[in-house]
């Protein structure tokens, strides 16, 4: 089967104040992709355990592909402590080693990434040189990269960091990463001038900068469109940047007009953001309906 969208990186459990809910950034991503209706499939590894065996079904009925999902022996699944104490600053403690650090190619794989119209990835899946390694190989493959940078420290380093841009087509980050990103770099200026920078630097398509409860950016072809945030009473921000990009890269294949591309990703952003969690399922009609109500 061909894939429009191949997403790529850490699949895990999110451990809540409540419960757990499969999570990891690309695997957010898939999961509302799919739920929008593109055809999406991701590639991650998980551990030969029993969460690991509940991860898969949770996936699985959520009507995912899990065909190249592949299974770790020696490593377990991934996990990752959410503390929400602060509803709009998340912060996450990520286990190591975790069978997603594991991540390998083959002709499979490689063969989906080449056919594929978008290859997804984000920054966190490098921090071990076996998944590092596997994402560099693919990244040569792929017809166009779309990167979302992740900043987690300690995972997040700057030649890393750079190399990935150097490899990408579209970047989508926060606004604060956007901040960081500018200092490592010695990218200087107002922030027209830096985000037009950025761009060119590392001949990007287009760059989409998140900005929580006001908004999002999105410059391409040397515009700069903004988008003011939907008023929501916020949950919890888990998964809200993925929601966003998932819509964009919905709306990006379907060639709609940049504004509305832009209207739509952060329509959803905040809609998840307005419930806990990160992968409620949100119709294309619902979306919709929101952005016309607002």
């Amino acid at each position: 089967m061909d894939y429009q969208v191949v997403c790529f990186g850490e699949t895990l459990w999110d451990f809540l104040p409540k419960g757990k809910m499969p999570g990891g950034a690309p695997m957010n991503v898939a999961m509302h992709l799919n739920n929008l209706g593109v055809n999406t499939v991701m590639i991650s590894k998980i551990g030969n355990d029993e969460s690991g065996a509940e991860l898969i079904e949770e996936i699985r009925q959520r009507d995912l592909d899990t065909s190249f999902i592949q299974i770790d022996a020696d490593h377990p699944t991934g996990k990752v402590v959410a503390d929400t104490s602060k509803k709009e600053e998340v912060k996450y403690t990520i286990e190591q080693p975790s069978a997603w650090d594991f991540i390998e190619s083959n002709a499979a794989v490689e063969h989906v990434v080449a056919q594929a119209t978008m290859f997804v990835f984000g920054s966190l899946a490098t921090r071990n040189a076996a998944s590092r390694a596997t994402l560099k190989h693919l990244l040569k493959l792929s017809k166009r990269n779309v990167f979302d940078v992740n900043l987690r420290p300690p995972f997040d380093d700057k030649v890393t960091i750079e190399a990935l841009l150097h490899e990408s087509d579209i970047v989508k980050l926060n606004y604060e990463e956007f901040e960081i990103l500018c200092g490592w770099y010695g990218i200087e200026g107002e922030f027209d001038a830096r985000i037009a920078t950025f761009q060119k630097h590392y001949n990007l398509i287009s760059v989409c900068i998140t900005n929580g409860k006001d908004g999002a950016l999105y410059y391409t072809e040397g515009k700069l469109y903004t988008q003011r945030g939907f008023k929501v009473v916020v949950a919890d921000t888990i998964g809200s940047g993925d929601a966003f990009l998932a819509a964009f890269i919905k709306k990006s294949i379907e060639t709609t007009l940049p504004a509305y591309r832009l209207k739509f990703a952060t329509a959803l952003g905040s809609m998840v953001a307005a419930r806990k969690g990160a992968n409620h399922k949100i119709s294309e009609q619902e979306i919709s309906n929101f952005i016309k109500e607002s």
